[in-house]
């Protein structure tokens, strides 16, 4: 689904992320690699496979929209202690795959507990904000002076009710006057209900499909 963003045309990715077509630039925020094995090492027993099937996502997107260049908007690792061997030789195996594409990291929160991807990975590495005109790069979800701020942290989601007990929770793409929240990309994260104002605009990802929400259907 197309929005237009500071006359800018962008792509809303059911795969959780945003595909800038002009520049072939795609934004994926809170990747998390390497969550469930934080989870391991610490004596949680959760399933394996997460992280080969949010690489696999990953590469689908890439070769879908035929993207030149990733800005991954904060948390690229979980964790120092997620990021195992296995881990590692994982994400660096999908990187080479992909050694063509300029990636770049805007450091987030956990960023600064991990640490920088290795040198390996070929990843440029900046701190909040990044100015990519008509755009602010942020980890965090914060209005800026410069340009509209495309960023993550939050991981949103909706909550809507119908009839007797029905609901549906769904991630979300969350847009405000000054600034546009992408989902969490990584599949192993929680996530926050926004609440969102009437003036907001609410993207819901469900069914491998994008359905624009009405703020007025929030409560």
């Amino acid at each position: 689904m197309l929005v237009n963003i500071a006359n800018e045309n962008l792509l809303l990715l059911p795969e959780k992320a945003i595909y800038w077509q002009r520049k072939k630039i795609l934004f994926v925020s809170d990747t998390h690699f390497g969550k469930s094995s934080t989870f391991r090492m610490s004596g949680i027993p959760v399933p394996e496979g997460g992280l080969s099937n949010d690489l696999k996502k990953l590469s689908m997107v890439i070769e879908k929209s035929k993207a030149e260049k990733i800005f991954f908007l904060g948390d690229f690792f979980h964790s120092r202690m997620g990021k195992t061997p296995s881990v590692l030789e994982a994400v660096l195996e999908w990187r080479t795959a992909y050694e063509s594409i300029e990636m770049n990291l805007i450091r987030g929160n956990h960023d600064y507990h991990s640490g920088d991807p290795d040198d390996e990975l070929s990843i440029s590495c900046f701190d909040e904000p990044y100015m990519l005109s008509p755009f602010i790069l942020k980890h965090e979800p914060e209005k800026s002076g410069d340009g509209y701020v495309l960023c993550g942290h939050i991981h949103p989601s909706i909550s809507l009710h119908g009839k007797g007990d029905t609901s549906l929770k769904a991630h979300c793409f969350f847009f405000t006057k000054n600034f546009a929240v992408l989902p969490a990309f990584g599949n192993f994260t929680g996530t926050y209900k926004v609440r969102p104002k009437e003036s907001d605009r609410v993207f819901a990802v469900a069914d491998n499909h994008i359905f624009e929400i009405n703020p007025k259907l929030f409560r």
